[in-house]
């Protein structure tokens, strides 16, 4: 079973260990959090960039349940397994 949400990169924020994206909170805990991936492809040698250089963004958060999370420019989408 998966639940997925969407919403624009502009309505997602990143806080801590917390994912807000409106209206839908999903968040995991600390003690939850067992395994984090970020990977970001941006211009080259970039770490950080601002939203209109971003060609994509993978955040997998492997908590209870497991969530994984990614977005492009165009949309956001999360899925939670059951």
């Amino acid at each position: 079973m998966s639940l997925s949400l969407f919403c624009l990169p502009s309505q997602l924020s990143f806080v801590s260990l917390s994912l807000f994206c409106l209206p839908s909170q999903l968040f995991c805990l600390p003690s939850q959090l067992s395994f984090v991936s970020l990977s970001l492809f941006c211009l080259p040698s970039q770490l950080f960039c601002l939203p209109s250089q971003l060609s994509f963004v993978s955040l997998s958060l492997f908590c209870l349940p497991s969530f994984r999370f990614r977005f492009t420019r165009s949309e956001v989408r999360g899925e939670i397994y059951f």
